[in-house]
């Protein structure tokens, strides 16, 4: 059965720039009237904020002065928000006095509640954090007389004042070492929240569930906020994270899907596909014209979560575009035998790139260029797999980290790594019989 689909749409409706990441050092403050002792900071009486901005740290002690910069030297309310960056996951102390009423929740739960009348003395919590950024807020209150409040972790044996580089105003872009980890930082925040660039309003949707043998299918988006996905298909993979994904189920298909934009708009793209069957042919493009061509013009964000099921199929994966916030982000996963994977990501954003294969004799080729600090994780399982990876960073502040993690029940694995232009690699190798080829290039 020979079966040709061709779908050529433009999008040029308006749309949700995708979020942006500021890394600004200290924390968000805003300040409010107080009613006393103990006011409700949960209901405010006076919600109208007198002042905000930014300051470094907490580290205060205005004794019998203005509070902040809120106009008040008594009844006052402070609300410090941010994010904190936390070095490696584990237990962590902080503290801090109060005169008077503190309140600290770090990473969405409350350590400290202490909202009391209080004249200076310390409190402290401990909580258990993943590494990475993490949300932080502190309420803080003056009722009268003195007023200081400070923020500290327990740091080298010490007790330390919460420092301004530890702290962002908002959500930092992630900085990648060898080996994330932590659900790979929770698949990068879950890919930003299913990219905000993409909603209803403004996408070009294609939604697929193609069952057959032998067909063509020529998908081709040009604009930007498109999406290939699945109409709320329970696919039968039983994999988390792929149940949404546009089901292709068959054998010698032929699939071509382009998404770009030769506006230049920043404009999210997604392509989530689930490919069960065999000897199957996928070119995946994105930032590319009508013919599959780098146009150079493309800044958007391109996103794939690809999941193949079958033996022989041959996989090609292309992410390009130019601009420094659109951001490269592919998931994949493979389970069979002989199957050919060949992973592309271009442009000067940061690129993230995980790859887990299952089964036998696979080639996982991947190549991530460009000025941005990138990250790849490849997993194989199996016998005979192999997995040759290429980071070019050309800027001297770049730093690119990959993880590889082989695992051998029988034919050896091999690896071959080249990273230029800063670089962390992290290579893990478990043999049954004889442990394979790593071959490192930096």
């Amino acid at each position: 059965m020979k079966i040709l689909f061709t779908f050529l749409l433009a999008g040029l409706l308006g749309f949700c720039a995708p979020k942006s990441y500021s890394q600004t050092s200290g924390l968000n403050y805003v300040t409010y009237a107080g009613t006393g002792a103990t006011p409700n900071y949960t209901n405010l009486a006076y919600p109208n904020p007198l002042s905000s901005g930014i300051v470094s740290d907490i580290n205060y002690n205005w004794g019998s002065g203005y509070v902040l910069t809120s106009g008040r030297v008594d009844q006052v309310i402070i609300h410090f928000t941010g994010y904190i960056n936390i070095p490696t996951a584990g237990t962590y102390t902080f503290g801090g006095n109060a005169d008077d009423g503190l309140v600290i929740s770090i990473n969405n739960t409350t350590i400290i509640n202490s909202w009391q009348e209080d004249g200076g003395s310390f409190r402290q919590g401990s909580i258990n954090l993943p590494a990475g950024a993490v949300p932080i807020s502190v309420w803080y209150y003056e009722n009268g007389g003195g007023a200081l409040v400070n923020f500290q972790w327990y740091q080298n044996n010490s007790w330390q004042i919460v420092p301004s580089s530890s702290l962002y105003t908002s959500m930092p872009a992630p900085q990648y070492t060898s080996s994330i980890t932590g659900g790979q930082s929770a698949q990068v925040s879950s890919v930003v929240t299913r990219m905000s660039g993409i909603t209803t309003a403004s996408s070009n949707s294609i939604y697929i569930n193609q069952t057959g043998n032998g067909d063509v299918i020529n998908i081709t988006q040009v604009g930007y906020a498109n999406k290939i996905d699945g109409a709320n298909y329970n696919s039968s993979t039983g994999i988390t994270g792929y149940q949404q994904s546009a089901p292709i189920t068959g054998g010698s298909n032929n699939i071509t899907i382009r998404q770009g934009d030769p506006m230049a708009k920043t404009g999210n793209n997604l392509i989530d596909l689930a490919a069960i069957g065999g000897n199957n042919t996928l070119n995946l493009n994105q930032g590319t014209d009508v013919n599959g061509n780098y146009t150079g013009l493309d800044q958007g964000g391109h996103y794939q979560f690809d999941y193949i099921n079958g033996s022989y199929n041959n996989i090609t994966v292309v992410q390009e575009n130019t601009g420094a916030s659109g951001n490269q982000f592919s998931s994949l996963v493979v389970i069979g035998n002989l199957n050919t994977v060949g992973i592309t990501q271009t442009g000067n954003a940061q690129k993230q790139l995980f790859a887990s294969v299952t089964g036998n004799s696979n080639t996982v080729t991947t190549s991530q260029t460009g000025t941005s600090k990138d990250y790849l994780s490849i997993t194989t399982t199996g016998n005979g797999n192999s997995a040759i990876v290429t980071q070019n960073n050309s800027s001297a502040s770049g730093a690119n980290a990959a993880t590889i993690v082989l695992n051998n029940s029988g034919a050896p694995a091999s690896v071959n790594v080249t990273q230029t232009g800063g670089q962390t690699y992290n290579i893990t190798q478990t043999c049954v019989t004889t442990c394979g080829t790593v071959t490192v290039r930096q």
